[in-house]
């Protein structure tokens, strides 16, 4: 009997934890489609997105392209 017991409590708790899994990937799966799936803009470019994000420091970025001008050897 006690074998018995033992063995509807193990088939539970392994019934519990495939429940716990599928729920995560079910939630993970949710979470990438709602906030990593593709753009609804297709016009977005990386600078639009740059200065939306970072707002005013975003004029800083002309700066960094002429001193990425100067490492490649072009004069600014």
């Amino acid at each position: 009997m006690a074998r018995l017991s033992h063995l509807l409590q193990r088939d539970r708790l392994g019934r519990e934890i495939t429940l716990t899994l599928l729920l995560k990937i079910v939630a993970i799966a949710a979470i990438w489609y709602l906030f990593f799936s593709e753009p609804v803009d297709d016009g977005l470019s990386d600078h639009a997105v740059a200065g939306a994000l970072l707002g005013a420091a975003s004029t800083a970025g002309a700066e960094q392209t002429e001193f990425h001008s100067t490492i490649e050897g072009e004069t600014p």
